[in-house]
């Protein structure tokens, strides 16, 4: 089920944008005989709210067979052409070996000369989940199985055009609680010495910086978007594990041949210290490394690169390819080109609003083995 409203409360159709204003490909722009550009606002206005709902089932490594509900509202919170939009994802999930999950992702953009970014994710969940133990080399085991309870959130706020019209400096703060419910006999999780090995709590603060001059957020296909950050978690923030951790996120999307897109996406996680086994890199998951299971392989840092290929192939039905390798590791004298893993797959999109580029994706991600099916709003990278 897909549903969609929309409230309009403006008085005019048209907006004056300066000719130097930053242009979201996203917008239809009017271009005049002066030295202005007329933004037409009759596809976008300030006080439109839009919603897509829908329910869905899927099935991934992780969860297994899972019946859910989920929904977005975006809007935009300005008219400026380089205004991008907001948005809030809610879903919901249950699944048939008794897991869920529920969870609010907000995404603001505020409007102003120095743009203040919110972007947050707070989540209640009950999971059955699998601990391999530590290391890119860590053995099918047959109790591998675990229940925990997790109440999550990270909150992560931005300012940009202080500097430079595309850079993003802000703050990050990071929280969770979990707790053990049942070890399930699972060998690795009674070794005493394992941080986190009866749950604990994580609580962070760090810095972040951005670069972004994609096309568009949704559904880039030109520019980049390239993320560093580094937070600090302690005990005196009411956690119950000290280290650090790195995070370097680099995309890249390259348009050619009309409306062919390739993205590339570079991913490091690195961490020192000691952080607890539930919150190092984990291998796998919906948006890298797709058709491994999410912590089939985990240590104190992790790297990954894929690359994507994306068609709109007819009306609003879209199709991708995609390829992805990555490799966890203690340090880097562990790292080697022979222990890396490797994921493949392809996936289908529907393109549920046309003017904002807002798709619904279903990828299928396989690897030796192992296979899953994801869904999902928007791309994955």
């Amino acid at each position: 089920m897909n549903c969609i409203f929309a409230q309009d409360n403006s008085d005019s159709s048209k907006t004056v944008v300066k000719k130097d204003t930053i242009i979201e490909n996203t917008f239809p722009l009017k271009p005049t005989h002066g030295e202005e550009i007329i933004l037409d606002t009759t596809a976008f206005k300030l006080n439109e709210v839009k919603f897509i709902g829908y329910p869905y089932v899927f099935y991934t490594p992780e969860t297994q067979l899972a019946f859910g509900i989920g929904g977005m509202v975006y809007f935009r919170t300005a008219l400026q052409a380089s205004q991008k939009p907001s948005k809030i994802t809610v879903s919901g999930y249950y699944t048939t070996n008794s897991q869920y999950q529920l969870s609010v992702k907000p995404r603001i953009y505020f409007p102003g000369l120095s743009r203040f970014y919110l972007e947050s994710d707070f989540y209640i969940s009950y999971d059955v989940l699998k601990f391999y133990g530590v290391g890119n080399y860590s053995p099918e085991i047959d109790s591998v199985n675990y229940k925990s309870s997790s109440f999550g959130i990270r909150v992560e706020t931005q300012t940009r055009g202080l500097l430079f019209k595309f850079l993003q400096i802000g703050l990050i703060y990071d929280y969770v609680n979990l707790k053990m419910q049942d070890k399930m006999h699972n060998p690795n999780l009674l070794d005493s010495t394992l941080p986190g090995y009866s749950g604990g709590k994580i609580a962070g603060l760090g810095l972040g910086w951005t670069f972004d001059y994609r096309d568009n957020i949704s559904f880039p296909s030109r520019g980049g978007l390239y993320r560093i950050s580094g937070t600090f978690y302690g005990k005196d923030l009411g956690g119950d594990f000290t280290y650090n951790r790195y995070l370097v996120d680099l995309r890249h999307y390259v348009a050619f041949f009309g409306d062919h897109v390739l993205a590339f996406q570079f991913y490091s996680d690195l961490n020192s210290g000691r952080p607890p086994f539930f919150k190092m890199p984990a291998l796998g998951g919906s948006e890298r490394m797709r058709g491994f299971f999410e912590g089939r392989y985990r240590d104190e840092d992790y790297i990954t690169a894929q690359i994507e290929y994306r068609k709109i192939v007819w009306w609003r039905i879209g199709l991708t390819v995609f390829y992805a390798t990555g490799e966890v590791f203690s340090d880097f004298d562990q790292l080697k080109m022979t222990g890396l893993n490797h994921s493949y797959g392809f996936g289908l999109r529907f393109v549920f609003d046309p003017k904002e580029k807002i798709n619904l994706r279903v990828d299928f991600g396989k690897t030796e083995g192992s296979s899953g099916i994801y869904f999902g709003m928007d791309e994955a990278f």
